[in-house]
């Protein structure tokens, strides 16, 4: 009798070992797959964010697209009062030639839109999330210059009306 409690007892041992071992095992095997699973959504969640990014740099080219439209637009209105009213060329005359060369550089930046949205809608899901945000804050500090820039001629175009209002009064 204390053989068989001794083989019963060594055996049981034994088997609560396998048990644990299983166990042990199968956890593992869980938790790799888990931690697999996990890699899988963080690469998801990687190309999802780059995917907003596009769409955000996409969204502040399309503004300032049309920033820029408004400011050659202004512009054209500022080369139309002076061709219209040709004393306002000699009386200023460096204003005249830096809306000259104005409309020009803007026409050229007009050009570059479609080349730059192309450029943005290549990124693909590898690009760094850090140098795409560096590239919407570029676009929109270049923006809010552009911004500075129509509020400038909007208000020099007023004077300038002004000053018509007074030479032909």
């Amino acid at each position: 009798m204390e053989f068989l409690v001794d083989f019963l007892s060594s055996n049981v041992a034994i088997l609560l070992s396998i048990i644990a071992v299983t166990i042990s095992f199968i956890s593992y095997r869980a938790s790799e797959k888990a931690r697999i699973y996990a890699q899988e959504v963080q690469r998801n969640n990687d190309k999802i964010r780059v995917f907003e990014k596009r769409a955000e740099a996409l969204s502040e080219i399309d503004k300032q697209h049309v920033k820029i439209e408004t400011l050659r637009i202004l512009n054209k209105e500022k080369l139309n009062l002076f061709n219209e009213f040709s004393y306002l060329q000699d009386k200023f005359p460096k204003e005249y030639q830096d809306t000259l060369k104005r409309v020009d550089v803007l026409l050229e930046m007009i050009g570059m839109y479609e080349g730059q949205r192309k450029q943005t809608e290549l990124v693909d899901e590898g690009h760094d999330i850090a140098k795409q945000e560096d590239i919407i804050a570029n676009i929109r500090r270049t923006t809010i210059h552009i911004e500075e820039r129509i509020e400038n001629e909007q208000q020099r175009i007023a004077d300038m009306w002004r000053l018509i209002e007074r030479e032909n009064a």
